[in-house]
């Protein structure tokens, strides 16, 4: 089961981020140039960032990933489902091969 996660981060990490950086590269310039050389790509780094801009946290912002929140669950519904109908299918199979083991 690992296997296809690895496979699916290998594909996000490797093909889609680097192309996701070269846009922000092209839309942003330098000021992206400086981001990226001051903030590690996979490893968080212990220590703020000096030339980070003090904001307030954006609610509104945050909120708007709503989609993303909906597709995660989606999904870990749709495992859970999956592995519910298997285990159910299972234990079917198993008490109609007891019936006909007893006739």
């Amino acid at each position: 089961m690992l296997i296809p996660y690895g496979l699916v981060f290998g594909l996000f990490y490797f093909c889609i981020i680097p192309a996701e950086e070269q846009f922000l590269l092209r839309t942003f310039g330098a000021q992206y140039q400086s981001y990226c050389d001051n903030v590690p790509r996979f490893f968080p780094r212990i220590r703020q960032w000096s030339q980070a801009a003090r904001a307030r946290f954006d609610w509104k912002s945050a909120l708007g990933e709503w989609r993303v929140v909906l597709a995660v669950v989606g999904i870990l519904l749709f495992f859970a489902l999956s592995s519910l109908v298997s285990t159910s299918l299972d234990r079917s199979n198993l008490k109609k091969s007891d019936i006909g083991q007893r006739q």
